[in-house]
């Protein structure tokens, strides 16, 4: 006779997760085409505690059969990257500000952005000392 305890605690798992996972803040869809893009990495203030920017990078074009151009960039196409920053915000006792962490979801998957912008703030203290950045 199979046993029903860990289908039954899966599931009990799985709705728990479901549950835990109430974001702070609702992403803009208009959030980034609101910022201009920028060779300089310029911060704006964003979602509250946020930092956003975009930041135009050239790409390199290695593929002959694509060869994309873009006027004013040495021929060179390029990439408008969106960014978003969690600031770390000492408190007394805490550690010294440390650097950054890049939170990245890994796959083909929802945007790391969204991500960091919806749960960062949850995340945050596992990452005493660092901002988080999502690209």
């Amino acid at each position: 006779m199979r046993s029903f305890i860990p289908p039954v605690a899966f599931l009990g798992l799985f709705a728990l997760s479901a549950n835990a996972q109430n974001p702070h803040h609702v992403v803009d869809p208009v959030l980034f085409p609101g910022i201009a893009p920028s060779t300089d990495l310029v911060w704006h203030d964003c979602c509250t505690v946020f930092k956003c920017a975009r930041l135009t990078v050239h790409a390199k074009v290695t593929d002959p059969r694509r060869p994309e151009r873009v006027e004013g960039n040495c021929g060179q196409p390029a990439v408008d990257l969106a960014i978003v920053k969690l600031p770390y915000v000492s408190v007394p006792g805490g550690p010294a500000h440390q650097g950054a962490v890049h939170v990245s979801l890994g796959g083909w998957s929802s945007s790391s952005t969204n991500f960091l912008v919806r749960f960062g703030e949850d995340y945050a203290p596992l990452f005493a000392g660092y901002d988080l950045l999502a690209i």
